[in-house]
């Protein structure tokens, strides 16, 4: 366990694109929207409360997505609340935002309309009265195949004091899982 501030935390859920709920994600979108579709479960036994509506809005697609915009200028930060124009147009407003370190960028989460939503679209947002250009990103910017989560969630790691001498000892759930903890830390195996 490392110790790790607010913003450090902030930075790395930007870069792996993971919501925030009342920011990122709230009542006002739906889950397909805010791109986390994949948890709904339509087929839950005995159903849930505003399933049809999810049903619904699934069968006539999103009517706005949220998307991961990247800046050209890494030291305009956006935090939320800031305009993001498209060709010129006012056509949606940063949700969150922040620096990613991992991945050397501003990023900036921002629900657009679904024609104007896809990677590469050019963007320009305000922040301090001053238009910074960017564009939509594919996500996650950091780990895109998700290697080394899933890494970290199948390795326990422990340090062992055997006769006044520390180790860095590992187990694994899944055979062959030491060999990927050796290369990430740069352990021997």
């Amino acid at each position: 366990i490392v110790a790790g501030g607010y913003r450090a935390i902030d930075s790395m859920r930007l870069e792996k694109g993971y919501r925030v709920w009342g920011a990122d994600i709230t009542p006002d979108e739906t889950p397909y929207e805010g791109g986390v579709g994949f948890c709904v479960k339509l087929d839950k036994e005995g159903g849930f409360i505003g399933r049809d509506a999810l049903v619904t809005a699934g069968e006539s697609g999103p009517r706005q997505r949220l998307c991961c915009l990247i800046l050209e200028d890494p030291r305009s930060v956006a935090l939320g609340n800031e305009p993001v124009r498209v060709a010129g147009e006012i056509v949606g407003r940063v949700t969150t935002g922040g620096y990613g370190y991992s991945a050397g960028r501003s990023i900036a989460y921002a629900y657009l309309p679904p024609g104007q939503a896809e990677p590469k679209t050019e963007v320009a947002v305000e922040i301090f009265d001053r238009w910074v250009g960017g564009q939509v990103a594919e996500e996650p910017l950091f780990d895109p195949a998700g290697e080394l989560v899933a890494t970290y969630r199948k390795i326990h790691l422990f340090d062992v004091d055997v006769g006044g001498q520390a180790y860095r000892e590992s187990e694994a759930e899944e055979p062959g899982d030491e060999a990927v903890v050796a290369e990430v830390e740069g352990w021997p195996v």
